[in-house]
């Protein structure tokens, strides 16, 4: 019994595993904010490199002692981040075809069920016309609170890391409408 539980485990680590697991080069990003929880990992030259809400480009991954990206900033310097120290402006070429399959997969799996879902893609308003790359979240509109809540459930059930979003209200053909939304992160 005992390894029929270790062999389902690996498999549902398998089947749930996200298709990027990391950005390529050339991903750019914004840096946010340190996390304080890693600063042991950095020495005091590399930790005091970095710098907090500027833009950059991912220029290396290393994954020897726990994932983490070089970046350059803009200005020209370099710095190490861990990927919760970053947040994904535009995704280079190279994740395109992944991002764009996890993003069909969620999809295909909430419409499934006629739930009564409909997608969108939010777009950085600064960047609407540089973009190349899909976006990372994908925002999943439902028309009742209850909806919303069974389309997240499943969502999370099958490894998808979501967030409670929005309510939205709009004026439609039969009046104010309103929609109840969650979003789905589709790297993490």
């Amino acid at each position: 019994m005992l390894i029929l539980d270790k062999l389902k485990s690996t498999i549902m680590k398998t089947m749930t595993r996200p298709l990027i697991e990391t950005l390529s080069n050339g991903t750019l990003v914004k840096t946010t904010k340190p996390n304080q929880s890693k600063r042991t990992e950095w020495t005091d030259k590399g930790w005091n490199a970095r710098k907090w809400g500027i833009k950059g480009e991912i220029t290396d991954m290393h994954n020897s002692h726990g994932l983490y990206y070089d970046v350059r900033h803009e200005d020209g310097t370099n710095a190490g981040y861990d990927p919760s120290e970053i947040e994904i402006t535009l995704f280079s070429k190279e994740d395109i075809p992944a991002l764009t399959e996890v993003r069909e997969k969620v999809q295909s799996l909430l419409l499934k069920e006629d739930m009564e879902i409909t997608f969108y893609n939010p777009f950085n308003k600064d960047l609407r016309k540089l973009r190349t790359a899909p976006d990372r979240y994908l925002i999943c509109f439902a028309p009742s609170v209850e909806k919303r809540n069974v389309a997240y459930e499943k969502a999370v059930s099958n490894g998808y890391k979501c967030k409670m979003w929005k309510e939205y209200e709009k004026d439609g053909s039969e009046g104010e409408e309103k929609f109840w939304t969650f979003r789905v992160d589709l790297i993490s």
